[in-house]
């Protein structure tokens, strides 16, 4: 694990208390679908305004620095606009070149 990513986890550790399990977990999910099944656009997209996703992750600063550190990008709906408030409406993590 690069020190980057271990600054993340120790801050999402750190933000989000009794609740780091779960918020772990839901990126080691996230992660092993993208892993089992690469070609599915729906596990290489996250929706921010997934309430599930919120709870579990989401609403830590640190846990949305940390799925952009292992790859995931900033992405706007299908019809290019963007989430509430102008944020972004996605992460979203790109397909790797060969």
């Amino acid at each position: 694990m690069t020190e980057a990513l271990r600054s993340h986890v120790r801050a999402l550790r750190a933000e989000s208390g009794e609740k780091f399990d779960a918020a772990l977990d839901t990126c080691k999910t996230l992660l092993q679908n993208v892993l089992e099944q690469p070609d599915e656009a729906k596990f290489r997209t996250i929706r921010l305004g997934n309430a599930a996703f919120h709870q579990r992750l989401g609403q830590f600063p640190s846990g949305i620095a940390l799925l952009r550190s292992l790859g995931f990008e900033d992405a706007n709906a299908a019809d290019g606009s963007p989430g509430g408030d102008g944020l972004p409406a996605y992460l979203a993590l790109p397909v790797a070149d060969a």
